[in-house]
């Protein structure tokens, strides 16, 4: 399910439509997670403010330019110790699970 770390729980597709910026039938291979939607729509709706945030826009891979990326993305889950973490293009699929079940 969502909640997993596994590919069905992190990996899911990103499907973007921008006539005349976005190349029809272009596929992209970037990682990116949910903290960086909110960089890309600033970015998208010119907002020039910092914003602190871990998220990176991903404007320039929709635009098919060069696109800066994660050094790493981690994720974690409540009530168990599961993690999962992705480094560049490889996954270092580390993972250790134990669940914690209430008293």
């Amino acid at each position: 399910g969502k909640a997993s770390i596994r590919e069905g729980g992190i990996r899911v597709p990103f499907i973007a439509c921008w006539e005349g910026h976005i190349r029809p039938g272009s596929v992209s291979d970037h990682i990116c997670a949910s903290w960086d939607i909110m960089p890309t729509v600033c970015e998208l709706a010119g907002y020039t403010e910092s914003v602190r945030t871990d998220g990176i826009s991903f404007v320039p891979e929709l635009l098919g330019k060069e696109q800066p990326k994660h050094e790493y993305l981690y994720w974690e889950y409540p009530n168990t110790v599961s993690f999962n973490i992705y480094k560049d293009t490889s996954k270092l699929y580390i993972i250790l699970v134990i669940f914690i079940y209430p008293p």
